[in-house]
């Protein structure tokens, strides 16, 4: 029963990629405005009740290109890093990741500088996802970990990748991915993350629980 519902969730996860994926190639090929629901559910090889099974609406699409790259390039390399802190981790992290994860990550932002509803869309997606990481790491700590001090960590951290990529992009890419990434964990560098490093554990277990 494990396995297949293993499978099961797989499938749907793939799925959720696959939508957004077409979402986010489709508005960069013809501009976000002059994109369909229908075309994206059409782009993705599923239907349009599919679409709505998973995203409210066009716009949300694009908040699982982030989410999903972030859980699928960075957060397996983060654990599997070797016994130094949290942020050398996430640090060492960012730099080895797939330039596709930078390459999505700078086309939603230009999607967020120009259409107000991604914005929108994207930060509602980014409170909710902090709120689920947070109850998540405290209940896999057992309440050892500190909820307000890990809900202000997880949101400097996002301000620091933002921040990163706007002035990257605001930069003409000037590096390329090489460069982005080696902003990203230089910004880390200002932020004193080791009140974590104890808590590696919890961190294992939580993505174990969310991604079996």
């Amino acid at each position: 029963m494990t396995g297949t519902l293993g499978l099961r969730e797989e499938k749907k996860s793939q799925t959720r990629r696959a939508i957004a994926d077409a979402a986010l190639r489709l508005a960069s090929e013809r501009g976000y405005s002059n994109v369909t629901v229908a075309q994206i559910a059409a782009a993705a090889g599923v239907s349009r009740r599919t679409f709505s099974n998973y995203f409210p609406s066009k716009a949300d699409c694009f908040t699982a290109v982030v989410d999903d790259r972030f859980l699928a390039d960075i957060a397996p390399e983060l654990l599997a890093s070797d016994g130094s802190g949290v942020r050398e981790r996430l640090a060492a992290a960012f730099q080895k990741a797939d330039p596709a994860f930078w390459d999505d990550l700078a086309r939603v932002h230009q999607l967020i500088q120009t259409e107000p509803e991604v914005a929108a869309a994207i930060a509602l997606a980014e409170k909710r996802q902090c709120e689920d990481v947070v109850a998540g790491l405290v209940a896999a700590s057992d309440g050892s970990i500190d909820r307000l001090r890990l809900w202000l960590t997880v949101a400097v951290v996002s301000t620091c990748i933002n921040t990163c990529v706007e002035s990257w992009l605001a930069d003409g890419g000037r590096g390329g991915h090489k460069r982005l990434a080696e902003m990203v964990a230089s910004s880390l560098q200002i932020l004193d993350l080791s009140w974590l490093d104890p808590h590696i554990g919890a961190l294992h277990s939580y993505h174990q629980a969310t991604h079996p």
